[in-house]
């Protein structure tokens, strides 16, 4: 009975903020119901590495209120030896018109990383190739860290105080069977390990992607390369 009130009492609180207008609301250039983040207690994280839940905001309120919050990263790979990027769309307010992670998101409100991770890889890609993988590999969490940055995005301030999770997950079927989200992504490819290696490190070829830091790179070819040596 208290799952249905609070089912209830969440769906009741998206729909009034997505009365509040646009303004919050837009991640593309269409207006959608507001995405509720939790906000978590970061000094209680960073003394006992628990997750403390002090209140939840509109995703765009976390970013514009340097609110530290959840989100995560999936990379696609295969035994070629390629990984899966997706190019994000136009219309995007942070960089638009890059190529990104395979699938990426922020963790909303009450759920769980690893329920999220599962839900935005089926919504992202689709829903039948996800259960095709999941038969044989789950999502490998490889490590977490936090991202703390701030950049200007359309002349406002935009800050990136977040606990990413980081995933990988095999992924050996034909690329035509993966169903992209249209309004959030562009297109997808796969692309060779050892050129993804090499663009990111070039000045001229890393423009076209949303680049993270040297650091974080190192760790996900290591842990990629490992598992395909075996």
């Amino acid at each position: 009975m208290w799952k249905e009130i609070i089912k209830t009492w969440v769906d009741w609180v998206k729909s009034t903020i997505s009365t509040w207008g646009t303004d919050v609301l837009m991640e593309t250039t269409h207006t959608k119901v507001a995405e509720l983040v939790d906000i978590l207690d970061k000094q209680v994280y960073l003394d006992t590495w628990e997750i403390k839940v002090i209140w939840s905001v509109v995703k765009a309120e976390a970013h514009e209120s340097w609110e530290f919050h959840q989100a995560g990263h999936v990379w696609i790979y295969n035994s070629k030896w390629e990984i899966l990027l997706q190019k994000r769309t136009q219309g995007k307010d942070v960089d638009s018109w890059l190529w990104d992670i395979s699938a990426a998101w922020h963790i909303e409100m009450w759920e769980s990383m690893e329920k999220w991770t599962l839900r935005e890889l089926r919504e992202e890609l689709g829903e039948k190739w996800i259960n095709k993988a999941l038969k044989i590999h789950q999502p490998e969490h490889i490590y977490t860290y936090i991202e703390d940055i701030k950049r200007i995005i359309q002349w406002k301030d935009w800050h990136n105080n977040e606990l990413n999770s980081v995933y990988i997950l095999k992924y050996d079927w034909p690329i035509e069977e993966l169903e992209k989200q249209e309004e959030e992504i562009e297109s997808i490819k796969f692309i060779p390990l050892e050129q993804f290696e090499q663009e990111i490190n070039d000045p001229e070829e890393s423009k076209k992607y949303v680049l993270q830091w040297p650091e974080y790179y190192e760790k996900l070819f290591k842990e990629l390369k490992k598992r395909l040596k075996k």
